[in-house]
């Protein structure tokens, strides 16, 4: 895979596992206690979790021009 796809699907990515790991995880609390919270601020945790990590992703795949390591393009 092209590093440029990965970088531009990176945030997506990330966005949807951070989104299955916490459903999961409210899931299973739901499931072995129950979770005490209204439907509102569990989605919200989800969401702003999901949009954290996409936030995250998409600055970590910037321009990496200026880095160490980063190709050189001699044209």
């Amino acid at each position: 895979m092209p590093p440029n796809s990965l970088r531009r699907r990176l945030p997506a990515v990330t966005a949807a596992a951070a989104a299955l790991i916490w459903t999961g995880q409210l899931i299973g609390i739901a499931l072995a206690s129950g979770i005490g919270w209204p439907v509102s601020m569990w989605l919200g945790a989800v969401v702003l979790s999901a949009g954290a990590a996409a936030g995250l992703a998409s600055i970590s795949s910037w321009n990496q021009a200026g880095s160490p390591g980063a190709p050189v393009n001699l044209r």
